[in-house]
This record gives C-alpha cells, sequence and structure tokens, in this order.
C-alpha cells in the first residue's frame, strides 16, 4: 500500500516537472529581490547620513551629490575591514559597541523626555 503512495507521488511530481520547464529558475527572481532589497537598504542608509549633514553649515556649502560621495566612500571604507580575514571579529566589535550602547541611551534618553514632558499623573 505505502510503495503504491510512493509511486503515485514520485510519478505526479515528474508530471508537474514536465509540465513546469522552468523549474530551475525559481532562485532567480529570490536573489533579485534579495539585491533589490539590499540597494533600498544603501539608498537609505546614505540619505540619513547626508540630510542631518546638509544642515551643518560646513557640509551645506558642498554639493548634495559630492556630500553623498564623500558619505558612500566613508561607508566602504568603514566596512571594508569587515570583509577580510578577520572580519567577523571587527563586525562584532562593531555590533557590540557602536549599536548597542547608543540605542539604549538614546531609549532611555527618550523614556526621561516623556516623562518630563507628560509627568506620572496615571499612577
Amino acid at each position: 500500500m505505502w510503495k503504491v503512495v510512493q509511486d503515485w507521488h514520485l510519478s505526479r511530481t515528474r508530471r508537474l516537472l514536465r509540465r513546469c520547464r522552468s523549474h530551475s529558475c525559481g532562485p532567480q527572481p529570490f536573489f533579485f529581490m534579495m539585491v533589490t532589497l539590499a540597494l533600498n537598504s544603501e539608498f537609505g542608509t546614505v540619505e540619513a547620513c547626508v540630510t542631518p549633514l546638509r544642515d551643518f553649515k560646513i557640509f551645506s556649502k558642498i554639493g548634495r551629490e559630492l556630500l553623498c560621495l564623500i558619505v558612500c566612500c566613508v561607508m566602504f571604507l568603514v566596512g571594508l575591514p569587515m570583509c577580510c580575514r578577520n572580519g567577523l571579529y571587527v563586525f562584532n566589535l562593531w555590533d557590540n559597541y557602536s549599536v548597542t550602547i547608543p540605542l539604549l541611551c538614546v531609549g532611555l534618553m527618550e523614556c526621561i523626555g516623556v516623562m518630563w514632558i507628560y509627568g506620572m499623573q496615571g499612577s
């Protein structure tokens, strides 16, 4: 009985694969989507860095395109050691000390600011 079910499933799968001749081009759209997602994230990161820099008087005199190029070059030079032999170690250092502690401080300051403005009338 099990052999019959197994043979039926195999023959059905073979028929489906024969009908769908392009079964080998399944991963390409997924990787294309991942590349476009990475590019979109990079554009957002560059804009998030360039927009506050334009508010300073020093950087407001520089053209926007040149400032974007400078930011991209700095980001490239910061990321380059993470692609080398000991890149995972550098990435872990960067992740532990440049992201976690400042993010914790920003969250703490937001809580203090909200409490300062609105107070604790409800408790």
